[in-house]
């Protein structure tokens, strides 16, 4: 029922449209195997930027596995056009889960099938690029919303790591951009996607690597946003052995 255009091929097998992408002939592959639901879409969308899209998390792919503990909402983000008009939220959960919603005559849908996606705090990031201020782009919320809190300005997309979308370099072209991504090997692919897109877009492009998993741990262990490792070039993302933590990308 979150999807569209379903057609079954098998008694445990259909195609749909996908709704990570523009599809107009259904290229979702849905199986239904015995312990699980796997999806497939044979345009080439990540999985993760699948279910984001269908307000779901991997977890319920599995059907047969544990009962999850009682959760219950620890924060909302909102998402919001250019005008400051909500577009969706994204909702965090402990334990630790997220969903995405958008609201439709007064009812939360938990799905974000045609909705349009943005950056985090499109308002403020389109002022900060009219004022020339650095933005500084973080993997996911919680770390955006820290750097706020230290007062300085900064963005992310939903979904995750997996979900990086081309269209939200448009948002920042002619910005001051400074990656600050988690440093696993998904926040560091992520990072690399970003930097492709932005370049020529960006009016300045550099990267910040913390020897933590992310800037809100760095930030806990150091309490200092002003003893941040130094800007670096871009290109360091493609340097493994001159990374900061190890494993590199």
């Amino acid at each position: 029922n979150k999807l569209e255009k379903i057609k079954q091929l098998k008694p445990n097998e259909w195609m749909g449209l996908c709704p990570s992408h523009a599809d107009k002939n259904p290229s979702l592959h849905i199986t239904l195997a015995e312990d699980r639901i796997l999806v497939s879409c044979q345009a080439g969308c990540q999985i993760e930027a699948v279910l984001e899209s269908l307000g779901l998390t991997m977890a319920d792919l599995f059907l047969n596995g544990k009962k999850k503990a009682d959760s219950k909402i620890v924060a909302t983000y909102s998402y919001q056009d250019e005008d400051g008009n909500e577009l969706y939220q994204v909702v965090r959960y402990e334990p630790k889960d997220f969903k995405q919603r958008r609201k439709v005559n007064g009812d939360w849908i938990y799905n974000l099938n045609g909705v349009r996606r943005v950056l985090f705090f499109l308002p403020d990031i389109l002022l900060a690029r009219y004022y020339q201020e650095t933005i500084y782009y973080t993997e996911g919320e919680k770390d955006t919303l820290t750097l706020w809190n230290w007062g300085y300005v900064a963005t992310t997309h939903c979904g995750g790591a997996n979900a990086w979308r081309t269209e939200y370099a448009d948002m920042l072209t002619g910005c001051k951009v400074i990656l600050i991504p988690d440093t696993d090997k998904a926040g560091l692919k992520c990072a690399q996607q970003i930097a492709k897109a932005l370049k020529g877009k960006a009016k300045e492009l550099g990267v910040i690597l913390t020897p933590a998993k992310d800037i809100t741990e760095w930030l806990e262990i150091n309490g200092d946003l002003m003893d941040l490792p130094p800007v670096q070039d871009i290109q360091v993302l493609n340097q493994p052995k001159s990374l900061p933590y190890k494993g590199g990308v």
